[in-house]
């Protein structure tokens, strides 16, 4: 058997028409065997498979590998030798690896994906250089839409986050610093950080992550902060991540404290945490006459009026060319949109809320509180923590769902200012699922919700009541307190998402 490798822009037809173009074959055909090819790649299976249904007996089979471009023949060939060795021949560098790891997707070739994804941790985890190795070759790493890569690209960036953060100690005190690229050029280190932090909500919302961001050191978040590249759903998602950043770095010289205020964007606050939020933050002090024209600033429209405040400003001594007054958000974004947090109740928690709710004199609901499966108790949107609640009504034949909005407690707004903050948030276009399972075991969705541009109070929820249509209690009375939720249950727990989409 021969195996023919020719470009994807070549004719693929064996039996030309009058005029037709010949194949555009690329380097000399390789001599294969069925017998590792067919059980090595997926793909030559279904080829083999078809040449030999279609062809007269004792015809010779040849199969074809059609590239994108002559380029890729060498990365063909190593996913082809894979096959064969079950190892990565040499010692590729990152740009190899990447593009063995695509032609061996395409080919399917079985635990070449695996190998690749192996050497590529192992570059992540080799220092600092690992990293600009691959953010040098960042447009070659494969897209979130590829399946096969799904679980890679979230290791490979908390690897490089693990990199940074070991390493960030040699970028102080110089936030402007420039890395060297492999083959050339330079980095500044807040790139760097923004591709491997990219965003202020989704690092929040994970608990890993968010303890890797806030071990960087005071001079590597200056640099983040000051990233034309790191992406917030809201500038008060910015304001929350330097409020868990200073609570988690007390120790912190009031120096650099100062340095790190003058990275918000206040003018890009939203309504809420600007006139509600920062004028409660301790650690964030802005003086009363300056907060005041900050009110005016940010409300008025580019032209002779704003120009007007911006020379009133700089007359009163206001730092005008600081963050605090910029005009330009930061880019709007979620890196985890698209990807779904599951939330669960257990059953151990419905049985002891509606036994309790059972016992209480007042006629009050059950309230079952979910829990994030990767640990975090809330997750954040737009400068506010959310999570998802369950409510069972005593005698009501169906069961509502919640999302609640609560402000994080590590903004440190406590006692009387909490309970006397009035506001609305909203957190962005995110949909809440409860699934529901059927007798064969499959999985359907008993609820869904848009909560799209939806406003809510601060330290309230919204939600709909008649959610879920639980099951009827049996007449002799003798089930569990949680055996109306059956049809939710599934491994002791009724589950569910949240996704920002």
């Amino acid at each position: 058997m021969r195996v023919a490798i020719h470009l994807l822009r070549s004719v693929k037809r064996v039996k030309r028409e009058p005029g037709e173009p010949a194949l555009n074959f690329v380097g000399e055909p390789l001599p294969g065997h069925l017998l590792l090819l067919r059980p090595g790649s997926s793909f030559f299976k279904s080829q083999a498979n078809r040449w030999t249904g279609n062809q007269p007996a004792g015809a010779k089979p040849e199969l074809r590998v059609q590239l994108e471009h002559a380029d890729d023949l060498p990365y063909a060939l190593a996913a082809i030798g894979f096959i064969y060795t079950g190892e990565l021949a040499g010692s590729p560098g990152t740009r190899e690896l990447l593009g063995v790891r695509r032609l061996a997707s395409f080919l399917g070739v079985k635990g070449c994906l695996e190998a690749v994804d192996t050497a590529l941790l192992t570059v992540a985890q080799s220092g600092l250089m690992g990293v600009l190795r691959l953010y040098s070759r960042r447009e070659l790493l494969p897209n979130g839409h590829d399946p096969a890569a799904s679980a890679l690209l979230p290791r490979l960036r908390a690897a490089c986050r693990e990199q940074l953060v070991k390493h960030a100690g040699n970028l102080q005190p110089d936030v402007s610093l420039s890395l060297p690229l492999q083959g050339g050029g330079s980095v500044k280190a807040g790139e760097l950080l923004a591709w491997a932090f990219p965003d202020a909500p989704s690092m929040l919302s994970d608990p890993a992550t968010k303890n890797q961001l806030l071990a960087l050191p005071g001079a590597a978040l200056e640099a983040l902060l000051s990233s034309a590249g790191f992406a917030a759903d809201s500038e008060d998602s910015v304001l929350l991540l330097l409020g868990c950043w200073f609570d988690a770095n007390p120790a912190t010289s009031s120096h650099r404290f100062k340095r790190l205020r003058r990275y918000v964007r206040l003018c890009q606050l939203s309504s809420v945490y600007f006139h509600g939020v920062l004028p409660l933050l301790k650690w964030f002090p802005v003086g009363a006459a300056e907060l005041r024209f900050l009110c005016q600033y940010k409300e008025a429209p580019a032209g002779p009026l704003r120009q007007q405040l911006t020379d009133a400003g700089k007359a009163a001594g206001y730092a005008l060319s600081s963050a605090w007054y910029s005009a330009f958000a930061r880019p709007k974004c979620r890196s985890d949109a698209g990807r779904p947090y599951t939330w669960a109740v257990s059953k151990q928690t419905l049985e002891l809320e509606l036994s309790r709710s059972r016992r209480s004199s007042r006629d009050s609901p059950a309230f079952m509180r979910g829990a994030f499966s990767h640990g975090a108790k809330r997750v954040v949107a737009r400068g506010f923590e959310w999570h998802l609640s369950l409510e069972d009504e005593r005698g009501a034949d169906k069961a509502g769902v919640y999302l609640y909005c609560t402000l994080p407690r590590v903004l440190g707004v406590g006692g009387a200012d909490a309970s006397a903050l009035v506001g609305a948030a909203c957190p962005g276009p995110c949909r809440a699922v409860v699934w529901r399972w059927r007798q064969d075991g499959g999985r359907e969705e008993a609820f869904g919700f848009n909560f799209g541009s939806t406003h809510f109070q601060v330290g309230s929820a919204m939600g709909v009541a008649t959610a879920l249509l639980l099951q009827a209690t049996p007449i002799d009375g003798a089930s569990t307190a949680a055996a109306r939720w059956q049809p939710f249950l599934r491994g002791d727990k009724v589950s569910g998402t949240l996704t920002w989409t």
